[in-house]
């Protein structure tokens, strides 16, 4: 059964449906489950690009692996640019015979791959809104919301897509479905040929795969220390501009502060010292190359102390 969760006013295409899995079955998904990740974690076979549903990766490790690749390539003085993918519902369209493939080639026993097979097939679904039920329908591609083996199936099924890419000069960086990708070249118009080459093979992959990327959220961002360009763009909740100046991301955490809708206000004035909702610890990221920068941020880079937002914000904008 699928109860759904609206989230208006996005429309009908956000909504979210929830399945209430049976008891039995969330028990044998915890015993598979555990079998699944002994298996990966004693064959390797995880893209060390894959940050999602990791233990001991977080989105803060993803997004300075993304900025620390960004830096490598403007210290080599090359030409930067980013792109960030999003797949439209990928947990909602795996396939279970390509998964299946997948599994086979990972090296898992025919036993085991039969097994995710019968467990993925033969589901039924109806929706219930305020006590009225749908008819039943069959479920033929994905995992349900809520499925113990959700994640880890979806890690498995994208497995390929950095060893794909590591014969081309590109870098990955995937958290779930969220999926960047960095190339450096020396100039713009190669750097501009990198990309319209691996952009078809991305998209290649996404159809073969039966996943669909969203136009709406995929962004490019292309480096420029200059500030010749304004672009923005927000990836795992870090908001980077084209100079990685963080200036954006300062204004969005002050304005997040204070609850105040305008990011540009400061945060409230008077703040406890003291308050441990103002104090954050500057992330592993800045710890890049230095030389990009002078000023006083520069020494809050080199010695990583604990700031308050206001202390923080302060010198960064200033520092801009």
């Amino acid at each position: 059964m699928f109860l759904p969760i609206f989230r208006l006013p996005l429309g009908m295409q956000e909504d979210r449906a929830i399945a209430l899995i049976p008891l039995l079955a969330k028990v044998f998904e915890k015993v598979l489950l555990a079998r699944l990740w002994d298996f990966i974690g004693d064959s390797g076979i995880l893209a060390e690009e894959q940050y999602g549903f990791r233990c001991g990766r977080t989105t803060q490790q993803a997004a300075a692996a993304l900025v620390r690749g960004c830096f490598g390539g403007l210290e080599e003085r090359k030409k930067v640019g980013a792109w960030f993918l999003d797949l439209s519902k990928a947990f909602d369209c795996l396939s279970p015979v390509i998964l299946v493939e997948k599994l086979r080639h990972y090296g898992f026993e025919e036993r085991a791959t039969s097994l995710v097979s019968s467990y993925l097939d033969g589901w039924n679904q109806f929706v219930d809104v305020s006590g009225r039920c749908s008819s039943l329908r069959s479920i033929r591609t994905g995992v349900r919301q809520g499925s113990n083996l959700r994640p880890v199936l979806y890690l498995l099924y994208v497995n390929d897509l950095p060893h794909m890419l590591w014969r081309y000069p590109v870098k990955s960086f995937l958290f779930a479905d969220d999926t960047a990708f960095m190339i450096a070249a020396p100039d713009l118009v190669e750097l501009q040929e990198s990309a319209d080459f691996v952009g078809p093979l991305i998209a290649g992959w996404c159809c073969s795969n039966r996943l669909t990327l969203n136009q709406q959220k995929t962004q490019e961002l292309i480096l420029d220390l200059r500030g010749r360009s304004a672009a923005v763009v927000e990836y795992l909740g870090l908001v980077i501009d084209s100079r990685l100046s963080w200036r954006p991301h300062c204004e969005r955490v002050a304005g997040r502060e204070t609850g105040d809708p305008d990011p540009s206000r400061s945060v409230r004035p008077g703040a406890a010292d003291d308050d441990s909702s103002l104090r954050w610890r500057v992330p592993t990221l800045w710890s890049a190359p230095r030389t990009w920068h002078e000023g006083p941020l520069k020494t809050i880079l080199v010695s990583n102390p604990i700031y308050s937002v206001d202390e923080f914000c302060a010198l960064n904008l200033n520092a801009m």
